[in-house]
């Protein structure tokens, strides 16, 4: 990572409204080594949870404390596209969640929905959904600022299909999955136009398929999440085709679509 480090750094250091906190100034601290390399995934989680530690006992619903996943998202957005950089990152997350926070009583403390610290990875899920994979809505940006967004998007979801294709307990990853797809071929009339729209989700929704395709499969034929079947996996087979052929669109936006139609058609014949 150190070799890629420095939009990831910018993203670190751009975080100064912690930074009068000492735990907070810590993680940030951590999280630059961890980008430059010089410590592992395990010992950057075991550094974040130790110094988070006294900060659930005396105040477990602190913002603070969920502070440390919006750096994960700043790294996935600005390195996610490196395989070795994500597996790296899933490797942290995966980290986390071995240590646990005990109470006075013994009790494993949990956050204000109840979930676990660190098993339940509490904050991550949300952090991930509503910042690190989002893609923002067009009225709030000028259109050049909204096609920006699909490096950052196309980054988080190869993080993403990376832990699903490798059954990571990363939370979170099949919603935005489904999200993903429903957005990118049923959304048609949402703004801006589908020629623009489609040079940022494309590329994202492809990225599911090559990497992650017999596990989104998988979750098809199973009903296993909201949105996702059988039928809407030929469905989606389909428009990805579709759009392969439309000359509306441009070559790039094409090309991915069709590795797209190809993997899935593929990947149902097997």
């Amino acid at each position: 990572m150190s070799d890629n480090a420095t939009s990831w750094l910018e993203q670190i250091n751009a975080k100064k409204g912690g930074r009068q906190y000492p735990d907070t100034k810590k993680v940030i601290e951590i999280f630059a080594r961890f980008a430059k390399d010089e410590i592992s995934p395990e010992e950057a989680a075991e550094n974040v949870a130790s110094t988070l530690e006294p900060l659930i006992k005396s105040d477990p619903t602190s913002p603070r404390i969920t502070l440390v996943w919006s750096f994960v998202c700043d790294a996935i957005r600005a390195e996610g596209s490196s395989p070795d950089v994500s597996k790296r990152l899933i490797r942290f997350v995966e980290a986390m969640s071995k240590f646990e926070v005990k109470d006075e009583s013994g009790e494993t403390m949990k956050d204000e929905l109840g979930e676990k610290f660190w098993a339940e990875l509490p904050g991550f899920a949300a952090t991930f959904s509503d910042y690190g994979i989002a893609v923002q809505p067009s009225q709030h940006l000028e259109l050049d600022e909204w096609l920006a967004q699909a490096t950052p998007y196309k980054n988080a979801t190869t993080f993403a299909a990376i832990a699903l294709s490798d059954d990571k307990s990363v939370p979170g990853v099949s919603s935005c999955l489904s999200r993903c797809m429903l957005e990118t071929l049923e959304n048609s009339d949402a703004e801006p136009s589908v020629e623009k729209r489609m040079k940022v989700y494309i590329p994202a929704a492809s990225i599911w398929i090559l990497i992650a395709g017999r596990k989104v499969f998988e979750l098809c034929s199973r009903n296993a999440v909201e949105g996702l079947s059988v039928h809407k996996w030929n469905l989606y087979r389909r428009k990805f085709g579709e759009i392969a052929g439309d000359e509306r669109f441009d070559d790039s936006v094409r090309a991915g679509a069709k590795k797209a139609a190809d993997e899935m058609g593929r990947i149902f014949r097997m």
